[in-house]
C-alpha cells in the first residue's frame, strides 16, 4: 500500500514537472515571436530608411545636375503670325 501511494505520490509529481516544461517551452516560444517580430519591425525601418535615404541622394544629384546643365526651353517657340501680302498666314 506504501509502494503505492509513493508510486502515485511520483508520477503526481511527475506529471507537474511536465506541465511546468510545457509553460516553459510555451514562454520561449512567445519570447522568441515576439523577437522576431521585433526583428521584423527593425528591417522594415531599416528598408524605409535606406529607401528614403537614396530618393533623397537621388533627387539632390538631379537637381544639381539640372542646374549645372544650360537653361533649356520648356515650352514651344511662339508661331509666326506674320500675314503675307494674300492675306494668309506663312
Amino acid at each position: 500500500m506504501e509502494i503505492q501511494q509513493e508510486t502515485l505520490h511520483l508520477q503526481a509529481e511527475k506529471n507537474l514537472v511536465a506541465r511546468e516544461n510545457e509553460y516553459i517551452d510555451r514562454d520561449l516560444a512567445q519570447k522568441s515571436a515576439d523577437t522576431d517580430v521585433t526583428r521584423s519591425l527593425a528591417d522594415s525601418n531599416r528598408n524605409l530608411s535606406l529607401g528614403m535615404k537614396t530618393l533623397l541622394e537621388k533627387t539632390g544629384d538631379a537637381e544639381v545636375t539640372q542646374a549645372a546643365q544650360p537653361s533649356v526651353r520648356t515650352s514651344a517657340p511662339p508661331r509666326d503670325t506674320t500675314l503675307t501680302a494674300d492675306g494668309s498666314r506663312q
